[in-house]
């Protein structure tokens, strides 16, 4: 749907800030031994822009090439932005005129890159500024004209922007390595209220120990994939399972698949809940009908290890034959 297509075009950003504040998070703590890293995303309506800044490491000079080509690869594979064309391909979803500034740690002058695509298509380059500065590192990208539909002016769509944007980044948020804020807002989200029930101690018949219902999840080994040739051994890396206290038929998720700590997979648009919706084996039914109180409740997270791949989009998984794999050693442990 559009407003995933946003929210994941947003993710590409993100994405590289991270990555660009964990690769020299050293000397970004250096310069400033209270550095605390942010990225601000900002929506006007009235301008019709969208604004994305940050305060990690910039642009470098060895990099620009592969920012602004379409296609060049990321050599740093441990990176979120695996692919080197977020960027450039979430930009040009928003927009056919856009620009970025960027300071880049340790080098000398801030930058501006001007993409219009117009121009372009006549000149075939965009406009480039250098300007000599001792400003600290950052990086600021404006989106501008929008293109119709994809800056949402209702506060509902908002609202489903920044829900989303906290679930991809959940880990992160709540383990305070990095801030995310939205029009000004810091992200954040109550977490679900845990099903607890005190029970009756058999023995004096008195009450005994309260039961939270959630459960830790073990690293599952779900088997050898060919993955370019080379053969790979793919497993979870643990996570969690639990039952809500209130149930609801509205946002249901299931289990949210999370990629080098990132939400790949298993969110309110695109559930990832193995029911009778779409498997006929019983043994790969975790789930029943969506109207049945276990899809209302049980939800839980499921982290994978890197060497899963997944698409540019970072908004799905490829299993390499192995979901099913997955499905029934998690049914089984359930």
């Amino acid at each position: 749907t559009q407003k995933t297509e946003i929210q994941f075009a947003l993710g590409e950003y993100v994405d590289n800030s991270i990555d660009s504040y964990f690769k020299f998070k050293d000397s970004l703590e250096k310069i400033n031994p209270s550095f605390k890293p942010f990225i601000d995303v900002t929506f006007d309506s009235h301008e019709n822009t969208i604004v994305i800044e940050d305060n990690c490491a910039g642009i470098h000079k060895s990099d620009e090439d592969r920012a602004f080509n379409i296609g060049t690869v990321n050599p740093h594979k441990s990176d979120i932005g695996t692919y080197g064309m977020g960027m450039k391909v979430s930009s040009f979803w928003f927009s056919s005129n856009w620009e970025v500034i960027t300071k880049p740690i340790n080098e000398k002058y801030e930058k501006t890159f001007k993409v219009n695509l117009n121009k372009i298509l006549e000149s075939g380059k965009t406009e480039d500024l250098k300007i000599r500065s001792d400003a600290e590192p950052f990086t600021k990208i404006i989106l501008r004209d929008v293109y119709p539909g994809r800056l949402p002016k209702e506060t509902r769509k908002l609202s489903n922007i920044q829900k989303y944007l906290f679930e991809m980044y959940r880990f992160m948020i709540l383990e305070k390595s990095i801030t995310i804020r939205f029009n000004g807002r810091p992200l954040k989200q109550e977490m679900p209220d845990i099903y607890s029930k005190r029970y009756i101690d058999d023995k004096n018949g008195k009450d005994g120990d309260e039961k939270v219902w959630i459960t830790k999840l073990p690293a599952f080994d779900l088997g050898i994939a060919k993955i370019k040739g080379k053969k790979t051994s793919l497993k979870t890396l643990g996570g969690a399972a639990y039952i809500k206290s209130r149930g609801s038929a509205k946002g249901q998720k299931g289990f949210s698949i999370f990629w080098k700590n990132r939400l790949v997979d298993g969110h309110a648009q695109k559930p990832w809940m193995p029911s009778t919706n779409n498997y006929d084996d019983p043994e790969l039914q975790i789930y029943g009908a969506v109207n049945q109180y276990k899809a209302q409740r049980l939800e839980g997270y499921i982290h994978l290890c890197p060497e899963f791949r997944v698409p540019s989009t970072k908004d799905g998984v490829d299993w390499e034959g192995l979901e099913e794999v997955l499905i029934r050693k998690l049914k089984t442990y359930l």
